[in-house]
């Protein structure tokens, strides 16, 4: 299954005609009760080893990241693309990064049982890609270059579960769905997922 989806300029308009009817109070009933989602606060540490408190809030979003993973390296190059700067102009977007040796061993595992070598060798590749690697959390730290905004790892939130993922001030998004509530345009997101598509 696609990890994007293009958008048609009938769904866009719909999803923007529902925000705008609910962020004017416009529904059936005639009172307006507003919720506050709560704050999504994050304990991560930044490369060189600092503690921070990642939060997502009017000016900063989170986006849950793999460095292995093929369509956070597609988001990373849609988010430098310079088409994108003017919209991103006033945000601030924090990467998260978890553990990945344990999906790394899982995806050996699988290599494993599917018969492309002993299960017996498992231990000594991981060892050899963590040697590779250097860094005790991440698959491919060379990820980091040129990121546009800040890396940080962490123990990630039990229901980031595929990636990449979207944090915001109004929860949890996926990627398309986010870049439209950034206003940008239906046929640029076309254009860029089109263009950075991993399949």
């Amino acid at each position: 299954m696609p990890r994007y989806h293009r958008l048609s300029k009938g769904r866009l308009g719909s999803i923007s005609l529902c925000f705008l009817l609910t962020f004017l109070g416009c529904d059936s009933d005639s009172t307006t009760t507003t919720t506050k989602t709560p704050t999504i606060s994050i304990a991560a540490q930044s490369m060189n080893g600092e503690s921070k408190l990642v939060q997502a809030d009017a000016g900063t979003d989170i986006v849950f990241m793999a460095t292995w993973c093929p369509h956070s390296k597609a988001l990373k190059e849609i988010l430098s693309d310079s088409r994108l700067k003017p919209y991103l102009a006033n945000r601030r977007i924090d990467f998260l990064f978890g553990d990945e040796w344990p999906t790394i061993e899982k995806k050996l595992k699988e290599m494993a049982d599917a018969g492309k070598f002993p299960s017996s060798q498992i231990p000594a590749k991981l060892a050899k890609l963590r040697k590779h690697s250097g860094h005790p959390l991440v698959f491919d730290p060379l990820f980091f270059q040129n990121l546009p905004g800040s890396a940080y790892t962490c123990t990630l939130p039990a229901h980031v579960n595929s990636f990449p993922q979207v944090a915001t001030n109004d929860g949890y998004q996926k990627t398309t769905s986010w870049l439209v509530g950034l206003s940008v345009p239906v046929h640029l997101i076309n254009q860029l997922l089109e263009q950075y598509d991993p399949n």
